[in-house]
C-alpha cells in the first residue's frame, strides 16, 4: 500500500479514538515525552506509557483487521 493510503487509515483510526487517547496518540506523533504529555493532560506519566501501550495494541489490531478484509 502507497504510504499515503497508510497514513490516510492511521489518522481515520486516531479520529475514532476517545478524546485522551487522541490527544496522546497526536502528542506521541510531534514528538512530545512521556513526561511532558502527562503535565499537559494532567495524568501520571505510567498512565501515560499504560494508554499508549494500549493505543498501539489497538491500532496494530484495527490494521490486522484491515489487512484480513482488503484481501
Amino acid at each position: 500500500e502507497p504510504v499515503d493510503e497508510r497514513l490516510d487509515w492511521l489518522y481515520r483510526e486516531i479520529e475514532k479514538l476517545d478524546k485522551v487517547d487522541r490527544s496522546i496518540t497526536l502528542l506521541m506523533l510531534d514528538g512530545f515525552s512521556y513526561k511532558e504529555m502527562a503535565e499537559i493532560l494532567g495524568i501520571s506519566e505510567s498512565n501515560i506509557g499504560v494508554k499508549i501501550h494500549r493505543i498501539k495494541k489497538h491500532l496494530t489490531n484495527q490494521s490486522k483487521i484491515e489487512e484480513r478484509h482488503a484481501i
